[in-house]
């Protein structure tokens, strides 16, 4: 697997996450080097945790030791603009504007499956600024295959 280490920060991001799974999650920064360094816990049924971090800062989220226990691999590579009602920014008590990303860790719903590799994800991301892709029913993953397969061939 692929092991990203944080480059040199020029955009700050404050970052917020709640947790709404039934797993205590541990925090790590992925440093310099690739290594994880401990930044916090967030504890589950709605703890929430917080951090200023930088564009192309990644984060690991786990329940656990060993890759099978991974629950995001998280790294910002954008900031998006604020619209209203959709704020992605906050002023800081310094007076200076601070982009934000906020979201929420749950569980998977039982039997689904993420579409781009079929695997059964241990949670899901519910963000309303940059959702990931939808899940979808194991028993729709053939489906999903012939659809696939349909408009590939159409794009030949």
């Amino acid at each position: 697997p692929m092991h990203p280490s944080s480059e040199r920060g020029q955009v700050p991001l404050y970052i917020e996450v709640t947790n709404r799974t039934s797993h205590h999650i541990d925090v790590y920064w992925v440093d310099y080097k690739g290594n994880e360094i401990h930044k916090g816990s967030i504890p589950n049924g709605g703890g929430v945790w917080s951090q200023t971090t930088f564009i192309g800062h990644p984060w690991t989220f786990r329940i656990g030791e060993g890759e099978e226990n991974i629950v995001l691999k998280y790294a910002p590579f954008r900031i998006v603009p604020s619209i209203v009602g959709a704020e992605t920014s906050r002023v800081e008590p310094n007076g200076n504007i601070e982009a934000t990303q906020k979201f929420i860790l749950r569980d998977a719903p039982k039997g689904h499956v993420a579409r781009l590799n079929g695997c059964a994800p241990t949670s899901i991301v519910e963000d309303n600024i940059l959702p990931e892709p939808p899940f979808i029913h194991r028993n729709d993953l053939n489906k999903l295959t012939s659809f696939s397969t349909s408009e590939m061939n159409k794009a030949i």
